[in-house]
């Protein structure tokens, strides 16, 4: 796969003594027929680059195969629990999304929606987080969602720069 957008991450497969693994693109494909959905390039290019194990996201990310089973995809599991973990408060952030990283089973999230509006560039969609294990909380710091970057590029390019130190 050509990268058009990821290329700093290509320039860091390694970050905190994590490294990238790749996910194979007929995968990729793979998962996109079964869920009736075409994923956003700049989103193919990070799971071809780092889609089973992403240093930039490792303690939030937990591959994208399941290790006991290969009938499911792990990233499969995750939006399945992130939205289980919505209907639980009774809460929703609204159209189609896709989790890419999480926390506490679900109870924080980072995500992007498909066909977001917002998207200057539908290939390179914003990635908004959700808190919903802090909505009871009611702080503003943790609201039920929040735009973390305007891209997916941006995204990621300032978690590389926060780990490797680069201004």
């Amino acid at each position: 796969m050509e990268i058009e957008y990821l290329n700093l991450m290509l320039r860091y497969p390694i970050l905190q003594d994590v490294e990238n693994v790749p996910v194979k693109e007929e995968d990729i494909i793979k998962l996109e027929t079964k869920i009736d959905k075409v994923f956003p390039k700049v989103y193919k290019e990070f799971l071809s680059i780092a889609g089973e194990n992403a240093n930039v996201i490792a303690f939030l990310n937990h591959g994208f195969y399941d290790p006991v089973r290969d009938d499911i995809y792990y990233v499969e599991e995750q939006q399945e629990y992130t939205k289980n973990k919505l209907k639980k408060y009774g809460v929703s952030i609204g159209g189609d999304f896709w989790v890419i990283a999480d926390l506490d089973g679900g109870g924080q999230f980072d995500f992007f929606y498909f066909n977001d509006a917002d998207a200057e560039d539908p290939e390179n969609p914003p990635v908004y987080a959700s808190y919903p294990d802090l909505i009871e909380d009611n702080d503003p710091d943790f609201p039920l969602k929040k735009k973390l970057a305007n891209t997916f590029q941006e995204y990621i390019e300032e978690k590389i720069k926060g780990y490797a130190n680069l201004k």
